[in-house]
């Protein structure tokens, strides 16, 4: 760690008041920077907040806090729009194998429903069939008529959809498997996209983010709704178009602005043939 930097996490009020600490910076992601901190308070970790990244801090918090009364997410010591610190969670991260564990996905799916059932008091909704649009509207790949075409196309179902119309649940906003620790119980860390959404939408994240094919599709489908009926499919269908797009223009405009994102130009062009 340079010492700019260990300087900047030493020198946070919470991290001060609690006595001389061993800091070890824990990597680099596409939005944050992150850091173990030791101290006779605990362990914890400290995330210093990008700027620019587009996101609502305050619901962060919010969710966050929720979550973590609800033993679904590490407690947060500090919160606020330039850093948060929470403690640490020992447990271990999982893999692709475990979606194939039954056990395991029963577990996830039941963990998933108790944060979908938390308290969205307070925590925003988006109106999909508006926001693509605007998306849309800023992206350097504008003018392209296949995108023009699945934009306007998906716009027409999401208004009648309850992927639009019904948003009652709390959602982590960006599942995938490096935000999931533990077994019995699992918990969820990095709540930097939570929001007030349909339950579908974590499960579109899921799948999307691990290219998980319809075999793999339907045992988690199973595990969280009890069932996976046409219903159910063609609703998990359509959210994995929304996900998909909401993807492509999130790497478009970072890598644009200039941030490395890992593996983001060749994912953004296997999108981008997906769309096509």
């Amino acid at each position: 760690m340079t010492d700019e930097n260990h300087a900047w996490v030493a020198g946070l009020k919470e991290v001060a008041a609690a006595g001389p600490a061993k800091i070890s910076a824990l990597g680099q992601g596409s939005i944050n920077r992150s850091w173990r901190v030791e101290s006779a308070a605990g362990i914890w970790v400290v995330r210093r907040n990008a700027a620019g990244a587009g996101l609502e801090r305050s619901q962060e918090c919010l969710a966050l806090r929720r979550a973590a009364a609800a033993d679904l997410a590490p407690e947060p010591v500090a919160c606020c729009d330039a850093y948060l610190i929470t403690r640490w969670l020992d447990g271990p991260g999982w893999a692709l194998t475990q979606l194939e564990d039954a056990d395991a996905l029963d577990q996830l799916a039941r963990r998933l429903r108790e944060l979908h059932r938390l308290d969205i008091e307070g925590l925003a909704a988006t109106n999909w069939a508006d926001r693509l649009p605007e998306l849309l509207a800023f992206s350097p790949s504008k003018e392209e008529a296949s995108l023009r075409r699945e934009v306007s196309d998906l716009v027409a179902e999401l208004r009648v959809s309850s992927l639009n119309v019904d948003q009652h649940a709390l959602c982590h906003g960006d599942l995938h498997l490096g935000q999931l620790l533990g077994r019995n119980p699992v918990r969820f860390i990095d709540f930097e996209y939570a929001c007030r959404a349909n339950p579908m939408l974590d499960l579109a994240w899921l799948v999307q983010q691990h290219d998980l094919t319809p075999d793999q599709q339907l045992p988690l489908l199973a595990a969280y709704f009890g069932g996976a009926d046409p219903y159910t499919r063609n609703l998990l269908a359509l959210a994995l178009r929304l996900v998909r797009l909401l993807e492509f223009f999130w790497l478009e405009a970072r890598l644009a602005q200039g941030y490395e994102v890992a593996g983001g130009r060749s994912r953004l062009r296997q999108l981008r043939l997906v769309l096509a």
